[in-house]
């Protein structure tokens, strides 16, 4: 782990809120959802920097996790520190400029948070599995392998697979020879990436000939 100008002039108005306008730029944004999932990431990270028991309130740690379901989602939005966070966003950055134009908002959205439960459901069931359960996690990074997984299924076939490919291994590869990187969180959201996109975004996948 884990700050307003004043208007003093007579002749001043305060204008409404104009919702019309905000849901404009809204809909005109290519990528809303990107955008909104990296400031949450970044609010949640300065909560938890001035209150470290945000952090821990919400981090996922598998003896909570049947008491506390939430902590299987939330903690996707926590992070250990700078580095992790800019990682992680960078990675969501880029996977998100593509993925949600070609998935649509809403499917990518669903493909995110089912990837990010997915992660987590692999470290409990690994904590389940070995006895080992006095691990906690945090981070994107459940997601963004989901969205590693919708991204090589959509580009099968293409002359980008292969790098997407060598990419996704290299990046799966470093949580099992780095340390305190949770390599089942990434297994856990590369398969749930790649199982909510054959079932729900099957439409959007290249067909063979």
């Amino acid at each position: 782990m884990t700050n307003f100008s004043d208007a003093t002039s007579s002749n001043f108005t305060p204008r409404e809120p104009n919702a019309g306008r905000i849901h404009q730029m809204w809909r005109s944004s290519s990528h809303p959802i990107t955008t909104v999932l990296i400031v949450i990431c970044v609010l949640f990270a300065v909560i938890d920097f001035v209150f470290p028991e945000f952090g821990y309130a919400l981090l996922f740690f598998p003896p909570l996790a049947g008491v506390e379901p939430y902590r299987f989602l939330t903690s996707a939005f926590l992070h250990s520190g700078v580095f992790h966070l800019l990682f992680n966003m960078y990675a969501l950055w880029l996977l998100g400029l593509a993925l949600e134009v070609t998935l649509g908002k809403w499917r990518y959205l669903g493909l995110f948070l089912f990837s990010a439960i997915a992660g987590n459901a692999a470290v409990y069931v690994y904590a389940w599995l070995t006895g080992y359960w006095t691990i906690a996690a945090v981070g994107a990074s459940g997601a963004v392998f989901g969205l590693f997984g919708a991204m090589l299924l959509l580009v099968r076939g293409s002359s980008n697979f292969r790098g997407i490919l060598v990419l996704l291994g290299i990046n799966l590869a470093m949580g099992f020879v780095v340390p305190n990187i949770s390599w089942e969180s990434h297994v856990g959201g590369l398969l749930g990436g790649l199982l909510f996109t054959l079932i729900f975004c099957s439409g959007k996948l290249p067909q063979r000939s």
